[in-house]
């Protein structure tokens, strides 16, 4: 879910500049955008003012519940090689909001915008899961400057993320696949891109996939849908035949 910039795609015969990982997401997927951008929310916060002494520290402010069956859904350690790591910034759709909203950031109005156009659809929560190699893979995901992108491809780390939405029903599940949201029938416009949709893609009739065997630096997009669930997942630089076997399972998770 994003209105963030879409850096162009890399051509086949040259390696990906500063910023590849930006045009992996499709112009309306705000919500990804925002995700990007919630390490240097983290990084740049200000540190809190010591208590007084005497004083108890101010508690923290609640997180809010995350929904247990999308975290199952979304990407597991089990299904990466290692080394694995989970990205400190993945969680549900509302703290990404509050943390958007303390910080001022741009993308917080268009987040709010997007999820409000989900959740007229039935969506009812959300969770974005973000993974890596190493913490420099996790970092590049909103630093495009970081030193992943530049070099042989073959050395930078992986990136993988899913973002899953949960519905009220199959039904509302479907209607929101089918308002294009997630931008799914901007896939095959992508040059470079070998797109697929509906049974082709082994991910039921409501999916659409991309990938681009032939770049420098493997990219894989899945949307789909399938029961009261909605999943958006990609991968960067990670070998596609294991990212088909991450879209797998979880596909199979959906129950």
């Amino acid at each position: 879910m994003t209105d963030g910039p879409g850096a162009q795609q890399p051509e086949p015969a040259r390696p990906p500049s500063k910023g590849t990982l930006l045009w992996l997401l499709p112009l309306p997927l705000v919500a990804l955008v925002a995700a990007f951008g919630l390490w240097t929310v983290t990084k740049d916060e200000p540190d809190k003012a010591a208590a007084k002494p005497g004083e108890a520290a101010p508690a923290a402010p609640a997180e809010p519940s995350v929904d247990p069956n999308l975290a199952r859904i979304a990407i597991q350690k089990a299904d990466l090689p290692e080394p694995s790591i989970r990205c400190s910034f993945s969680g549900s759709m509302e703290t990404y909001l509050q943390r958007l909203k303390e910080a001022g950031s741009r993308a917080h109005d268009t987040l709010v915008q997007t999820w409000s156009q989900l959740q007229a659809k039935g969506a009812t929560a959300g969770y974005v899961s973000y993974w890596s190699n190493v913490q420099a893979g996790c970092d590049s995901v909103i630093s495009p400057s970081s030193s992943m992108d530049q070099g042989d491809t073959s050395t930078r780390p992986w990136v993988a993320f899913t973002f899953v939405i949960g519905y009220q029903s199959p039904e509302s599940a479907i209607s929101a696949y089918s308002a294009d949201i997630f931008g799914q029938s901007k896939l095959e416009g992508k040059p470079n891109f070998e797109a697929t949709s509906g049974e082709e893609t082994g991910l039921g009739p409501n999916s659409a996939v991309g990938l681009t065997p032939k770049a420098p630096m493997p990219l894989h997009q899945a949307i789909w849908q399938n029961r009261s669930v909605t999943v958006f997942f990609s991968t960067s630089n990670l070998p596609l035949e294991r990212s088909k076997q991450v879209t797998d399972s979880i596909n199979r998770r959906i129950t």
